[in-house]
């Protein structure tokens, strides 16, 4: 408990005091099969995807529903189609259910985010850095980026912080 506390304490400001509404995390680099990888971890546990999300596809020129497609974020990885951004509810990290995260996934990146907020307490920060280190362990050359709402990775400084307090959370 105290490793969530001082993880808590290191990092809740990109959680609950950030000033974009919805920060996130991205992994990068990540190759289009990682990224499929990744999405179909996150789907395992997670409810079902609602049917009215949707991702481009530029040869159709239409917005079509994403469980149409098969390896669909190997399909956005690999620019084949645009804008995948799809919203996992339900997600849960070792018992800990975690507040709506967002998939989003393009060439090299796949990023993840979260509307900041109060609700993101101690044990919901921690599981939401384990589910990131489970993820990475799937993109083993990738490295976590927090970012703005923007995409904008944060001051390289904060990086290091931020990362730094995981490091530490892990070694505890």
């Amino acid at each position: 408990m105290q490793r969530a506390t001082d993880l808590y304490a290191a990092v809740s400001d990109f959680f609950v005091e950030t000033r974009a509404p919805y920060p996130e995390v991205q992994l990068e680099p990540v190759t289009p099969d990682e990224a499929q990888a990744i999405l179909e971890a996150l789907l395992s546990t997670a409810d079902p995807l609602r049917a009215d999300q949707t991702v481009w596809d530029p040869e159709r020129n239409a917005d079509l529903p994403v469980n149409g497609y098969d390896g669909v974020a190997l399909l956005a990885a690999t620019g084949r189609l645009q804008a995948l951004r799809i919203v996992l509810r339900g997600v849960r990290v070792r018992r800990v259910r975690l507040p709506d995260v967002g998939f989003s996934v393009w060439p090299g990146t796949v990023a993840l985010d979260y509307l900041a907020g109060k609700h993101w307490r101690n044990e919901v920060v921690a599981a939401f850095v384990e589910l990131l280190r489970d993820l990475g362990r799937l993109a083993p050359e990738s490295h976590v980026v927090p970012a703005h709402e923007t995409s904008e990775p944060f001051a390289a400084k904060r990086q290091q912080e931020f990362r730094e307090a995981v490091r530490r959370y892990f070694a505890a």
